[in-house]
């Protein structure tokens, strides 16, 4: 089987401790396969998917906690609503740095899907492809009202309900330990700010020019065609898309094989076409 090893190794990078892992040898000849977790993720959310995919295209995997996840600095403050962009025009470079890597492919789910397409638009020369996860590249839509309960107006709003009275606040603690409920609200707080109303990446999905292989769940909470639309309408680059009929936000965990089929696909075609 091809070696993947763990290596857990803590850096400075955005001026905060991060706490990243790899998974083998890094071969700065050979393309290494980046995560970016999502907007309420960690390195331990990814569970044994980062694994699969790399045993199945054998290549080295790197991941990392971000400012305020799992075993990363605690967050202190408010997020602002810019903070993907800071982080990956300007944080997430800096931690890459800190490796020796060649060409990369990118594999985000939601916020990180977001993180890694703002990333590429700024560095076209050593991505050679980025699988997105639910990537949301926009504000959500609203789903229709009827579908919501009395007490609450947005899926944020459900979100917050089941963190503070259903269960999720406790199950993220297994992954985020002291950082839990600051990690949650910033990210909840920043995505039902005013300041986030209408926010989008636009002129950054002009600039893309790696393949981009999208992959979503039917019955996502947040809505994927207007994530999907907007990447077609603003961006010139190859598109594809594969929905899953039963998967929601985490098609990863949600369609396991669906997504792993996908996704292996996608980065040996991207491989064999360098």
């Amino acid at each position: 089987m091809f070696d993947l090893s763990i290596q857990d190794r803590f850096i400075e990078a955005g001026g905060h401790r991060l706490k990243t892992r790899t998974l083998g040898k890094i071969d700065p000849s050979k393309p290494t396969l980046v995560f970016m977790h999502e907007g309420l993720g960690s390195i331990g959310l990814w569970k044994d998917f980062p694994e699969q995919v790399a045993q199945a295209v054998e290549m080295p995997v790197l991941m990392y906690d971000r400012w305020g996840h799992g075993d990363s600095d605690q967050l202190i403050g408010a997020r602002k609503p810019s903070y993907r962009h800071v982080e990956s025009l300007e944080v997430m470079p800096e931690v890459l740095r800190q490796f020796e890597l060649g060409e990369i492919i990118l594999i985000g789910h939601s916020d990180g899907g977001c993180m890694s397409l703002l990333y590429a638009s700024q560095h076209p020369t050593n991505v050679l492809g980025i699988v997105g996860l639910a990537p949301q590249v926009g504000t959500p839509a609203k789903p229709p009202q009827e579908e919501l309960p009395k007490t609450a107006g947005s899926t944020m709003q459900l979100v917050m309900d089941h963190f503070e009275n259903g269960g999720l606040k406790q199950k993220l603690a297994r992954y985020h330990g002291d950082n839990t409920e600051t990690m949650f609200y910033g990210w909840a707080n920043a995505w039902g700010s005013k300041e986030f109303a209408g926010w989008n990446m636009r002129a950054e999905l002009k600039d893309l020019k790696c393949p981009v292989q999208v992959i979503v769940g039917d019955k996502d909470p947040y809505g994927y065609q207007h994530n999907i639309d907007e990447l077609k309408n603003e961006s010139t680059t190859s598109i594809s898309v594969s929905i899953e009929p039963n998967a929601g936000h985490v098609p990863h965990l949600e369609a396991r094989e669906f997504t792993l089929q996908h996704t292996v696909a996608a980065i040996n075609s991207w491989v064999l076409t360098k």
